[in-house]
């Protein structure tokens, strides 16, 4: 079963741009793209040996386009094998690169490269759960690379940027937020870290801790480092001379990546 659906899907869109006129034929990345395996969770692909049989496949088949299909490769023995998690991402990668395309386009169904799982960073207001996590407007390959860790029953969090190296005091911020930050004003992070990793590049801080803490680490992490909104919770009871002056403080000024939640109690 390995690739079929792949192969069918691909088969698909060729026949479908060759009924619109446009001359084209479709890849069995098998054919062409030969990895590794290193482990059982990855591979690395063969470049010299992949660029030659590219080469030979555009001999016999020219076309306008090309459709190739994804998460597939074969090993050095023609063996068929997989490019693991992201392998379709991984595959167009590749090929680009063989190419020596000037650009990679990825479709998603989501906006862009977040600052942590969506799903794992959200705030409850009046039983609506909204998510903390921001896109990342810029990230360098550098970046990205340095972000992607897997450690087995273990949750990683790295605190990546250009400019860690020169910026004195970013490891302090983040271990006093996971020390003593308050989440929201009301629970305290107070998580352990079990391991500490600074690479020679210095654009990361990477910590290894406890799954049941990543979601308190992700949170208190985003808020210490406001890269998202900090809520303050305010009440008001009998808003007199005093209150409402504040409250028209509130109303007039916009406070940066403050989120104010207020209570008013009044006769």
């Amino acid at each position: 079963m390995l690739a079929r659906c792949d192969k069918l899907i691909m088969m698909a869109g060729s026949f479908s741009a060759m009924q619109h006129g446009r001359p084209c034929c479709w890849m069995d990345t098998r054919d062409v793209l030969i990895v590794n395996p290193t482990s059982s969770n990855q591979v690395d692909p063969d470049y010299i040996e992949s660029e030659k049989r590219l080469k030979k496949w555009l001999l016999k088949k020219p076309a306008d386009i090309i459709i190739a299909t994804g998460f597939i490769a074969s090993t050095l023995q023609n063996i068929p094998t997989t490019l693991k998690r992201d392998g379709s991402d991984f595959s167009a990668a590749i090929l680009s690169a063989l190419l020596k395309a000037r650009q990679v386009t990825i479709w998603t169904d989501v906006d862009g490269v977040f600052s942590a799982d969506p799903s794992k960073v959200l705030t409850t207001f009046f039983q609506c759960a909204v998510s903390e996590a921001v896109i990342l407007r810029t990230l360098s390959y550098q970046e990205a690379w340095e972000m992607v860790e897997v450690i087995p029953k273990c949750s990683i969090l790295a605190t990546v940027g250009h400019k860690m190296a020169s910026t004195p005091g970013v490891s302090a911020t983040l271990f006093d937020a996971l020390a003593k930050h308050f989440i929201f004003f009301v629970f305290q992070a107070n998580i352990n870290v079990r391991a500490i990793a600074q690479g020679c590049s210095e654009y990361n801080i990477t910590l290894v801790l406890k799954q049941e803490d990543c979601v308190r680490a992700l949170r208190a992490a985003h808020s210490r480092f406001y890269l998202s909104k900090t809520t303050l919770a305010m009440g008001i009871i009998g808003p007199g001379l005093i209150g409402g002056t504040l409250l028209d403080q509130l109303r007039d000024q916009v406070i940066e990546n403050i989120a104010v939640l207020l209570f008013l109690l009044k006769n």
